[in-house]
């Protein structure tokens, strides 16, 4: 009788902890370094290293002025080239080269490519830089765009990099895709940009969003011709 009494303990005690630990997995919160790294994946970056260069153009209309400019970009070695605007040639640069504080003309060049890929490929970026924190969005201010599943916001420490103290909102589905972000220079509170990120097409192993509108209109912004060389 005793024997039968300790094997029904047994039983409902293995029971009760495997019940216990299905609990646990089932109420884990995701962390948000978690999320950034699963959107980073959808998009593409656990391939990226088998990734020769990337070519693209920026295009946008802010108001009265326009933007256009042809990048290609070599990851594996970090040579950028600017396609020749107007008459001017083509510029060709190692951003190795590029002396830290210096306010020279390659450095004026450099920030407006990396403002591009940002545009581009900013979920890599975050989870390439190692100065940036992540947190998640509290359900509120998830709540600004509610079709999104979750939130994000990233945050740029102050006097690092061309931009210090920027933060950015980012918006994304379930299949965690970013839908939309919310810009804030500085670190404002009031949003300086919100853009929709639509139009998405696969290039080689990575899945971009070629399209940034502003809902309001005040900014159209989008990407052209588009390649990816793979490494042999």
């Amino acid at each position: 009788m005793t024997s039968s009494i300790h094997l029904f303990l047994l039983i409902a005690l293995l029971f009760n902890f495997g019940c216990a630990r299905q609990a646990a997995g089932e109420t884990h919160q995701e962390t948000a370094q978690e999320a950034i790294q699963k959107i980073a994946q959808a998009a593409g970056i656990d391939a990226f290293g088998s990734i020769e260069s990337i070519s693209y153009t920026f295009n946008a209309e802010l108001g009265e002025r326009t933007f256009l400019r042809a990048w290609t970009w070599r990851p594996k070695t970090d040579e950028v080239t600017l396609q020749g605007e107007t008459d001017a040639l083509d510029v060709q640069y190692q951003r190795a080269q590029i002396a830290s504080g210096s306010a020279d003309t390659l450095t004026d060049l450099d920030k407006k490519f990396i403002n591009d890929l940002y545009w581009l490929m900013f979920p890599f970026q975050v989870v390439w830089d190692s100065t940036v924190s992540v947190e998640s969005l509290s359900p509120e201010a998830a709540a600004v765009v509610p079709e999104a599943f979750a939130g994000l916001r990233v945050r740029y420490p102050e006097g690092v990099g061309y931009t210090p103290g920027d933060i950015y909102d980012l918006f994304y589905d379930k299949d965690y895709q970013v839908t939309h972000w919310v810009f804030r220079k500085g670190g404002s509170a009031e949003p300086t940009r919100i853009t929709d990120w639509t139009n998405y097409e696969n290039f080689g192993p990575l899945s971009l969003s070629l399209t940034r509108d502003a809902p309001d209109s005040s900014l159209r912004l989008w990407f052209e011709n588009v390649s990816v060389e793979l490494a042999d």
